[in-house]
């Protein structure tokens, strides 16, 4: 921290990783990779917390539901990811914004150092759960490359895509 007249400044820099090209529309009946954005190795810290936000749009369910997963993983792709945060909705038509927040106490994966917020609730928002809690934590390392991913499958007839993507500290 630093001083100026008597206020107080925080030194760190705020990082903020974005993919805001919104997606094609993914039209699939099994778990199918959406949007992703690259995390480069120590991008984020030990006492970072994370806020993970994103924006899904859903056109056209006939039937069914769209099942949505949050992951993280050391590759752009769906091979033995680490899943964040699972929402499912039954309406014809979503547009709804997410936001997860992680809390990284360990950054080299050792441990169940990455806390999560809002665990086992179906909100979109963990700021607005009235039963909060918190994870045990998860093995995350952010001390080498790796990805958040949006992955999830709505089954045939509709088409659920991104319009964006955002990790910040």
């Amino acid at each position: 921290m630093s001083k100026f007249n008597g206020y107080e400044f925080y030194n760190d820099k705020q990082v903020s990783i974005c993919n805001s090209i919104p997606s094609g529309y993914v039209n699939a009946s099994v778990n199918t990779k959406i949007i992703s954005v690259f995390i480069p190795a120590n991008t984020f810290v030990a006492g970072d917390i994370l806020h993970i936000e994103y924006r899904l749009r859903l056109t056209g369910l006939t039937g069914g539901n769209l099942i949505q997963y949050l992951y993280w993983n050391e590759t752009n792709d769906l091979t033995t990811p680490t899943q964040l945060m699972t929402r499912t909705y039954s309406n014809a038509n979503v547009n709804a914004v997410q936001n997860r927040r992680i809390s990284i106490a360990v950054a080299n994966g050792t441990g169940n150092g990455s806390i999560l917020y809002g665990v086992g609730n179906a909100l979109d928002s963990d700021f607005a759960i009235a039963t909060f809690a918190i994870s045990t934590g998860i093995a995350l390392n952010w001390t080498i490359d790796s990805y958040i991913i949006i992955a999830g499958y709505s089954g045939t007839g509709t088409g659920v895509r991104s319009q964006f993507l955002k990790v910040t500290n």
